[in-house]
């Protein structure tokens, strides 16, 4: 069925097109989740979260196209991942304003991974350290944007970067020497 049929009957509350939609666009949905969630578990939650709210805003999608309709679920996705931190972080009272030295050169993570791997060694980083990996490496984010949806300053997303960097160079020299 094509994307703007789909949208209609999904807008018309048309069960059977909403089933539709959801195993056309769910492993979409659920690769970002589990892209900035600890766990499996919270990926999970990030998933079904971001399904209610994509269809609770359905009519506010103008997306006409196959590209523009994966934006704008991408966009809820991480919004919800990043409100569901936001949520956890409050209540354990963790402070992320320790980062001071946004100097340090930026080491290149090995170009020949597969995502999978990648994905399993983003679960090992911080937090805030995977989500800002995730919005400026894996989703396109400029410092300045991610400052604003995280609320630290830009140096600190440049810092975090950073460190999530080392932090997966590290990692991928620990796997490396593991497997051979």
């Amino acid at each position: 069925m094509k994307l703007e049929n789909l949208l209609r009957l999904c807008r018309q509350k048309e069960s059977s097109a909403q089933r539709e939609l959801v195993g056309r666009y769910a492993p979409f949905v659920s690769l970002i989740a589990k892209r900035y969630a600890r766990s499996t578990a919270d990926a999970k939650d990030i998933l079904q979260d971001s399904l209610i709210i994509i269809f609770r805003k359905l009519d506010q999608c103008t997306a006409k196209e196959e590209a523009g309709f994966k934006a704008w679920i991408q966009r809820i996705t991480i919004n919800t991942a990043l409100q569901s931190f936001r949520k956890s972080y409050r209540k354990n009272e963790v402070s992320t304003d320790v980062i001071r030295d946004h100097r340090l050169q930026l080491p290149e993570i090995d170009s020949k991974l597969h995502v999978e791997d990648i994905l399993k060694l983003l679960k090992f980083l911080p937090d805030t350290e995977r989500q800002v990996f995730n919005l400026k490496v894996i989703d396109g984010y400029k410092h300045d944007e991610i400052a604003k949806m995280l609320n630290i300053q830009v140096s600190s997303s440049r810092a975090l970067l950073t460190r999530a960097r080392q932090q997966l160079q590290t990692l991928l020299k620990k796997t490396a020497k593991m497997h051979s």
